[in-house]
């Protein structure tokens, strides 16, 4: 004899059953898909409906267990763990262990950013537990000064107005908890550059400052001047400039330092440069040169074209002595001649460490002892007071120092003697007939 009170139940179920179009947690699924969320059919065993793999059944819902993906945090198991919550800071948002919850036996379960320290999930450094129990970080969290930042962040700073917050400082971007250098923001090492914007950013460690720049085969459209040191862009890709070679972190390094087998492996791209060494030889410079930057310049004494060509590096004011019978790096005039009492240019001597011309030569723009003769002058006293036998001569504006009619230059003299040559009895023809020029007419 059946009750009311059955009749009624059975009419509730039909209506759910009829609702739902399914079955919920433990009943029968044979023909009927379950209908509470994250539930399944087993595919074999007894058919009732039950908590798919990485859900725990509370009550008659299915919460998601530590690990399993999450919207918010009643989602998750809360009851096996009143410590879970959604880490929806995470990508993708689990459910996790909240700072300061107990992390015994389950090491790996706390939320990002959190590491699990004597049984209990504590913030890493850079990050600040909020107001969920997440561990958020630093840069994007209120502040009162920049200490309150770069106290955990460093190349971060307080800003805004009003209330005021953690961002990463000019020439930095952020990248999760941290702040990345830039194309041309200083660095120390790769880790310290924004590789996430810029994949192909490296800590130029061979450039004069250390900057984070692109590496050499990286895209450099838009920004031909962010190339490593060494090299340029050239058809949107950064490629090593001649003297230079790719090294295995993508810098362009000189060729002066690299290996070489032979002395054209060196000198092909590298003027006056050697392969030596034993073993593994390597290119240097040739005797008498000396390596600045991807160069080898010439030493004082060394053959030169141009003051270009020679060191001015190591003595800067070194000069190429094209008044010389043979053109050398020297000493300037006026440079610093201490040690080096036989280097400075031709014409001049050192004295008192200093190179300075010598009677009958003066300094001339590019610091060389030019001859008196030849130069220029208003008066035959700008020429005769230091060389005798001279005069000023020429048209206005443009007159030099040459030698009185009789003698000719040789060297920084005048010396008596016709012009052309002349020796001997034609010699002294010339001197009488020069002297009653002078004396007589």
């Amino acid at each position: 004899m059946y009750r009311k009170s059955d009749f009624f139940t059975i009419i509730v179920l039909v209506l759910v059953f009829e609702q739902t179009g399914g079955m919920a947690l433990g009943e029968d699924c044979t023909s009927t898909a379950c209908t509470t969320a994250n539930a399944v059919c087993p595919a074999t065993g007894t058919k009732t409906c039950t908590c798919a793999t990485g859900y725990t059944q509370q009550g008659t819902a299915c919460k998601a267990d530590l690990g399993t993906a999450c919207t918010t945090t009643a989602d998750c198991d809360t009851t096996t763990a009143a410590t879970d919550v959604c880490d929806v800071l995470a990508t993708p948002a689990v459910c996790k262990i909240k700072s300061t919850g107990d992390c015994t036996g389950k090491t790996d379960k706390c939320v990002s950013g959190a590491a699990c320290t004597t049984n209990a999930c504590a913030c890493y450094t850079k990050y600040k537990e909020n107001t969920d129990k997440l561990c958020a970080t630093v840069l994007g969290s209120t502040c009162t000064i920049t200490a309150d930042c770069t106290s955990t962040v460093a190349n971060s700073d307080c800003t805004g107005t009003g209330t005021k917050t953690c961002t990463c400082a000019t020439g930095y971007t952020k990248q999760g908890a941290e702040c990345k250098a830039d194309l041309g923001t200083a660095c120390t090492t790769t880790a310290d550059c924004d590789t996430t914007t810029t994949t192909t950013a490296v800590c130029d460690v061979l450039a004069t400052t250390k900057v984070c720049k692109i590496k050499s085969t990286g895209d450099c459209t838009g920004k031909t001047d962010k190339c490593v040191s060494g090299a340029a862009c050239t058809t949107n890709a950064c490629a090593c400039s001649t003297k230079y070679k790719e090294n295995t972190d993508k810098l362009c390094v000189t060729v002066l330092g690299s290996t070489c087998t032979i002395t054209a492996d060196c000198t092909s791209t590298v003027a006056n440069s050697d392969c030596t060494g034993t073993g593994t030889k390597t290119c240097t410079c040739a005797t008498g040169y000396t390596k600045q930057g991807a160069e080898c310049k010439a030493d004082l004494g060394t053959a030169c074209t141009t003051t270009a060509d020679c060191d001015t590096t190591t003595t800067t004011t070194a000069v190429c002595d094209v008044l010389a019978t043979t053109k050398v790096c020297k000493i300037k005039s006026t440079g610093d001649c201490t040690g080096k009492t036989d280097k400075c240019v031709s014409g001049a001597a050192c004295k008192t460490n200093a190179c300075a011309c010598s009677t009958k030569y003066k300094e001339n723009t590019d610091k060389l002892c030019a001859t008196v003769l030849g130069s220029t002058c208003t008066a035959t006293a700008d020429c005769n007071s230091t060389v005798a036998n001279s005069t000023c001569t020429g048209t206005s504006g443009s007159m030099t120092c040459t030698c009185d009619a009789g003698f000719t230059k040789q060297g920084a003299d005048c010396s008596a003697g016709a012009a052309g040559g002349a020796t001997g009895a034609a010699a002294c023809l010339v001197m009488i007939m020069a002297c009653i020029f002078t004396n007589i007419l």
